[in-house]
């Protein structure tokens, strides 16, 4: 099977997304969910933990996900997704889901409050002190929503070669370039910008696909040729 998300729930649960169903890993046993055949339409393309245990999962249409009662509820978007789409819990009572045509639906429960426009899907989405930021899959552009009003966030990163970002708790952005050979970009509360040298701590100038928060305040870069360690300070 091939795997599109995978994310650790709070109780310490691995879960997973693929193209065969959606697993949970916890206590050394898979346990499957929504599992379809081979060469079917994958039943998740990408998931995140909504309240009450359950999942907010994309596909054609959003809809939410149950694992004890093994019920499923769509949400009726207009951000219809023709294949890969994306999705993210804001708090407890609010969603974004991502289409391919780049149609944004906001959603508040289970009904579709507004929607707005960006070049194509959303690659990554993620929040900050309020601020909405999405990465265009297409253009790679950094995009922040903030109440009804769309900026694009300018990274220095080179024309259009942004592939992937982090909003850490210290309101700065980090984003990953394919430019140059790849590059790790930090813009802070300011706006002010800097390029991180790679070099100097030891890691591999390689396009950096993926920034996730590590443990002990490291960084984990999901680089072209593997995941590598990186210390902010």
């Amino acid at each position: 099977a091939l795997l599109y998300e995978m994310k650790i729930a709070a109780d310490g649960a691995v879960w997973s997304a693929t193209s065969r169903g959606v697993y949970k890993y916890a206590g050394g046993q898979f346990t499957a969910f929504l599992t379809v055949p081979a060469n079917t339409s994958p039943p998740c393309w990408d998931f995140d933990f909504a309240p009450n245990g359950k999942l907010f999962c994309s596909h054609t249409l959003p809809f939410f996900f149950d694992p004890a009662t093994q019920q499923t509820q769509t949400v009726i978007s207009s951000a219809l997704a023709y294949s890969q789409s994306s999705v993210l819990t804001i708090d407890d009572h609010h969603f974004v889901f991502s289409g391919d045509h780049g149609d944004v639906a906001l959603i508040t429960d289970s009904t579709e409050t507004d929607t707005f426009e960006i070049g194509s899907l959303a690659l990554d989405m993620q929040t900050q002190n309020g601020h909405l930021f999405l990465l265009d899959e297409a253009t790679k552009n950094l995009y922040q929503r903030t109440g009804s009003t769309l900026t694009t966030v300018d990274m220095q990163a080179g024309n259009g070669e942004l592939e992937a970002f982090l909003t850490d708790a210290a309101g700065n952005i980090w984003g990953g370039a394919n430019y140059n050979g790849g590059n790790l970009y930090i813009m802070d509360n300011s706006a002010n910008v800097q390029q991180i040298d790679l070099h100097h701590n030891n890691i591999d100038d390689n396009l950096v696909r993926g920034i996730r928060p590590g443990s002990n305040g490291y960084l984990l870069l999901l680089e072209s040729t593997g995941i590598q360690r990186l210390n902010p300070s």
